[in-house]
């Protein structure tokens, strides 16, 4: 939910701007009858919280994730996994490279998922150092789309602690993790939830940009002037951004995130375009979504450090005409 309540959101906006707390309230009231009742309180308030230019929240982005929780298209993993395989490693040749990759399941107490390993030093010392049963630390990876299932890779950026002292984990879930959602209301939501949820965008933040292959969408190393990926050697690289929102459905609010090509999508822009933006500019484009109304479909996941559930975001539709005025029936 939101750190702020209704009533705190109307008092920092009266005190920061200097306006009547009635003002306020009739912008609120204005901007609830155009969304047809189809957001709450709070969610309108932060429509008019970024009207008048208030910053009521700081961007920040999860980074640990139980294995139930990876969404698709995300760098900078860190996941704790306890081998429910030995590793196995295979040779590989294409067009323009060859070489060998490891490959392993690994899984938690939320389900189980495949690790895949690019680093030759990395795959050298898992081969002949671990076994099944094994907990590994994996910090850094990215994570993939495999035919509907997610899998977690890691490079020569990433790092794996072995049998770390202090972790430890339960029964692993045999459950593989893929992606499949449900219609639900955002105040149904719980921790490891995959659903379909249409609302109103309330809140929307800055992006954050990687650079990252063009080819597969991983981060890639400078090495000079080039940009080399782990995968696919010196390639050109592209610009991607994290986008952070609140998304409100009339029923209660959540924080949204969207990587990649999910972002562009909904931003409208390229990871390019964005970067090349002056703030004024990018403050325009972004408020630009502000009261539309989205369909999308994600993973609520739980953000430790603030006590809170996220939405990770693997699609995003702005919603059609027809499944607006359902929504309006079906709220009456």
């Amino acid at each position: 939910m939101l750190r702020l309540n209704y009533d705190e959101i109307v008092e920092k906006i009266v005190s920061d701007k200097g306006v009547t707390k009635e003002e306020v309230e009739s912008k609120i009231k204005v901007k609830i009858d155009e969304l047809s009742d189809l957001i709450s309180k709070e969610g309108a308030a932060h429509i008019i919280a970024n009207q008048y230019g208030i910053k009521l929240f700081e961007n920040n982005a999860p980074k640990d994730f139980k294995i139930s929780d990876v969404p698709k298209g995300v760098n900078g993993l860190n996941i704790l996994g306890k081998m429910v395989s030995d590793f196995e490693v295979r040779e590989f040749k294409t067009a323009k490279r060859q070489g060998r990759l490891g490959v392993c399941t690994v899984g938690d107490e939320t389900g189980t998922l495949r690790f895949v390993v690019w680093d030759d030093k990395t795959i050298s010392e898992l081969n002949e150092k671990v076994k099944a049963g094994d907990i590994l630390k994996i910090h850094d990876a990215y994570s993939k789309d495999n035919n509907g299932f997610i899998e977690i890779h890691l490079g020569s950026r990433g790092q794996v602690a072995i049998n770390p002292e202090g972790e430890s984990i339960g029964e692993v879930k045999a459950e593989v993790s893929r992606l499949g959602f449900s219609k639900m209301n955002i105040v149904e939501l719980k921790e490891g939830d995959r659903a379909e949820v249409q609302g109103t965008v309330v809140q929307m933040f800055e992006p954050r940009f990687y650079n990252a292959c063009e080819k597969c969408g991983r981060k890639v190393m400078v090495q000079g002037t080039d940009f080399v990926c782990n995968t696919h050697g010196n390639v050109s690289s592209k610009k991607f951004p994290v986008v952070n929102f609140f998304f409100d459905d009339g029923t209660s609010n959540i924080r949204a995130v969207c990587f990649a090509d999910v972002a562009e999508k909904f931003i409208g822009r390229s990871g390019e375009e964005l970067g090349g933006y002056k703030p004024e500019e990018l403050d325009v484009l972004l408020k630009g979504n502000l009261g539309k109304q989205f369909v999308i479909k994600g993973k609520a996941s739980k953000n430790s450090n603030f006590d809170r559930l996220e939405l990770m975001i693997n699609s995003i539709e702005e919603a059609d005409p027809s499944s607006i005025m359902k929504s309006m029936e079906d709220a009456v």
